[in-house]
């Protein structure tokens, strides 16, 4: 944990109530200080009021920039004005980064709007199913609210949520009331945080916090979901020996898109955080079913996803087929599933990856899920690399004698890249001929960039 810098950060700086009140003097160079407050605008139109102070020893024009998205659509700001400690308004000039406040090295308030109807790196029938803003409750992620500094700042940023009167606020990040503490300046597009008619359990998995907050009314209860998750964040923290977040946040909402070729269970990773968002008809033998896999691989991309993060799209294979076989191991370490069950699963993903169309003409470093109205692509990624991931395993388990498989491999990856690294064909081939004791890098560019060789796998599988 960062505790003992973010405290340093209060020492020199209180906050109450979203206000920020310097103390008598400020060192040169001292780092200035972020004190964000989110507020509700109309919910109706899904519009929020962003402001932030800024404190501190800063630059004659202080930049700011929207975070990078990827894919998705960036952050736009409507109305952005700054104003400073007297209530002047400041020149704001943009850039081709983004915008920069005119301070005059002095401190300085900036606030502007934000329509949350996010349109993110899916298809547009998942639109906004990420940020959220509703009547009763919302969810908000950082790259959907903030703009980032574009200079260093203090640690310890101060995140003030008013957006409902009363109400629960859990966060992937420290929270005091409606208050998150946001570590670093790299931490706010990934922070995550919900609020109102929200139900808050909170537990521990080998010392790691587990915090779940859950929207809607299911038909099971809140602390058979929580007993669950325990059980399933416990196998894969053992699976990697610890984890790389003190805190885990998994947020449970209703899912607004089901049927046709929308998914009827769908999961989002990003940073500590793991949105579920399940079929408001699910009911409590599902705990024991297909979303548990969906909780086990989110979870599972804190490790692999998260801090193994895939070079290109060539890798993204191992990213998602070696996380769905992980996530079926975990699984069955915390007793959701039987070893039989498991074997119907995987001839069941045998057979599906039989019938699918890109089977055998597209090479599987070539499959991607940049849009999952694509349902065959997307199978291709998700099933195709659930095979390869399953064949390198009894390739690993076979070279060693039964004593070592892929979830050697992949904390092997995880121990030798504690603060996270980005991986490729070459590192996996490493690792895994270091695991296996032979060189497999053949026997992975087989499988990865030869179409028929991933089509016997499936053969074998199913």
């Amino acid at each position: 944990m960062r505790l003992r810098t973010i405290i340093g950060a209060f020492a020199a700086t209180a906050c109450t109530a979203g206000v920020v009140m310097m103390m008598p003097s400020i060192p040169a160079g001292t780092p200035p200080f972020l004190s964000w407050t989110v507020s509700m605008k109309d919910a109706h139109l899904a519009l929020v009021e962003v402001e932030c102070a800024v404190t501190g020893d800063l630059s004659r024009r202080f930049p700011f920039s929207p975070p990078v998205t990827g894919t998705g659509k960036p952050l736009e700001p409507i109305g952005l004005e700054a104003f400073d400690r007297a209530g002047h308004p400041l020149g704001i000039r943009r850039t081709l980064e983004g915008w920069e406040i005119e301070s005059g090295g002095s401190d300085f308030t900036m606030r502007y709007d934000v329509v949350l109807t996010i349109e993110d790196r899916y298809s547009p029938e998942v639109r906004g199913m990420i940020s959220r803003v509703a009547g009763d409750r919302s969810r908000l992620m950082g790259r959907d609210l903030f703009l980032l500094p574009g200079r260093p700042v203090a640690a310890g940023m101060c995140v003030d949520h008013r957006l409902y009167a009363g109400g629960a606020t859990a966060s992937s990040a420290l929270t005091s009331g409606g208050r998150v503490i946001v570590p670093d300046r790299e931490d706010l597009p990934a922070s995550f945080v919900v609020s109102g008619d929200y139900r808050v359990l909170t537990a521990t998995a080998r010392g790691v916090e587990l915090v779940l907050a859950v929207g809607g009314r299911w038909r099971f209860g809140d602390d058979e979901l929580l007993r669950v998750i325990g059980d399933v964040s416990d196998a894969g923290i053992g699976i990697f020996g610890s984890s790389p977040f003190d805190r885990h946040l998994f947020v449970c909402d209703p899912n607004p898109v089901r049927g046709g070729k929308g998914f009827d269970y769908y999961g989002v990773h990003f940073g500590s955080t793991v949105l579920l968002l399940f079929d408001p008809a699910m009911d409590r033998s599902a705990l024991l079913d297909d979303p548990m896999a969906i909780v086990a691989h989110e979870f599972i991309h804190a490790w692999n996803g998260e801090t193994l993060r895939p070079r290109d799209d060539s890798s993204m294979w191992f990213t998602e087929g070696a996380t769905v076989w992980c996530s079926y191991l975990v699984l069955q370490k915390a007793g959701v599933i039987t070893s039989g069950q498991y074997e119907a699963i995987r001839a069941r993903i045998g057979e599906r990856l039989g019938r699918n169309r890109y089977l055998g003409t597209v090479p599987l470093c070539r499959a991607g899920n940049g849009d999952l109205a694509d349902k065959e692509m997307v199978g291709l990624l998700y099933d195709g690399g659930f095979v390869a991931a399953e064949a390198l395993d009894k390739r690993i388990a076979s070279a060693s004698g039964g004593t070592r498989g892929l979830a050697d491999l992949l904390r092997r990856l995880y121990e030798a890249h504690p603060g996270g690294a980005e991986i490729g064909e070459r590192e996996i081939a490493e690792a895994a001929s270091a695991v296996a004791g032979c060189d497999l890098s053949e026997f992975i560019a087989g499988l990865i960039r030869d179409p028929g060789g991933l089509a016997g796998e499936a053969d074998a599988a199913s």
